[in-house]
C-alpha cells in the first residue's frame, strides 16, 4: 500500500512539473510573439536583417542604418539597487562610429551605476542631472550634447537612456524589451544623430585620456 501511494505521489509530483514546463515554456513563446513581429515590421522599415535566433536565443537585427554598421538585440543583467535590483531584460542597440581619440561618455539613468559615480561630471542643465548620471572625458563632451535642444530633448523624454561609447561603438540601451516599431525607430534616429555629433565634435576635443 506504501509503495503503491508513493507511485501515485510521484507520479503526480511528475506530472505537475511537466504542466509548470509547459506552461512556462507557452508564456515564454507568447512573450515571444508579443515582440516578433514588430521586430519583423522594424527591419522591413529600417532595411535591416532580422535573424531569429532560436528557442533559447533572442533574434535580432543587423545591417547598415544611414551608413553606420548596427545591431540589435537583447541580453540580460542586473539593474536597480535595493527592493529594485534584479536581473532584467534590456534592448540594446549598437552603432558603429569613428572614435580615434578614445572619447568617453556614460549616461546613464541615476540608479544604474553605484553611488560613489553619481553626478561626476555635472553638465549644469538641472533636468539632465537630477535624471541622469554622466561620466564624460572631456567634460565638454556632455555638456556641448545637452546643449543641442534637439538631442537634449528627446534623451530627456526617452523612459530609459542608458548610453555608453566603447571603443569604436555607441551603445545605447533601454529596459525592458522594445515592442512598438515607432519607438525603435526613435531609438535608431536618436542614437545615429548622437553618434553623429561626437564624431562632429571630435576634432574640437582633447579627451586627455592615456
Amino acid at each position: 500500500m506504501e509503495v503503491l501511494l508513493f507511485s501515485v505521489v510521484v507520479a503526480a509530483l511528475t506530472a505537475l512539473g511537466l504542466l509548470i514546463l509547459i506552461a512556462a515554456m507557452i508564456y515564454l513563446w507568447l512573450g515571444r510573439r508579443a515582440y516578433e513581429q514588430t521586430w519583423i515590421e522594424l527591419a522591413r522599415r529600417s532595411n535591416l536583417s532580422y535573424l531569429a535566433g532560436g528557442f533559447f536565443k533572442h533574434p535580432y537585427l543587423e545591417g547598415q542604418y544611414r551608413n553606420r554598421a548596427v545591431t540589435l538585440d537583447i541580453h540580460s543583467h542586473r539593474a536597480g539597487s535595493g527592493s529594485d535590483s534584479g536581473n532584467f531584460p534590456f534592448t540594446r542597440l549598437q552603432i558603429a562610429i569613428h572614435n580615434p581619440n578614445r572619447l568617453k561618455l556614460i549616461v546613464q539613468d541615476k540608479h544604474r551605476l553605484p553611488s560613489f559615480l553619481k553626478a561626476t561630471t555635472p553638465s549644469g542643465d538641472p533636468a539632465v542631472d537630477s535624471k541622469f548620471t554622466i561620466i564624460s572625458a572631456p567634460p565638454d563632451l556632455a555638456i556641448k550634447m545637452f546643449n543641442s535642444s534637439s538631442l537634449r530633448e528627446r534623451i530627456l523624454a526617452a523612459n530609459s537612456f542608458n548610453l555608453e561609447i566603447s571603443n569604436q561603438s555607441l551603445i545605447f540601451e533601454s529596459r525592458g524589451i522594445e515592442k512598438e516599431v515607432d519607438d525603435l525607430l526613435f531609438m535608431f534616429e536618436l542614437q545615429s544623430d548622437i553618434a553623429a555629433f561626437i564624431e562632429s565634435a571630435r576634432p574640437a576635443f582633447s579627451p586627455g585620456i592615456n
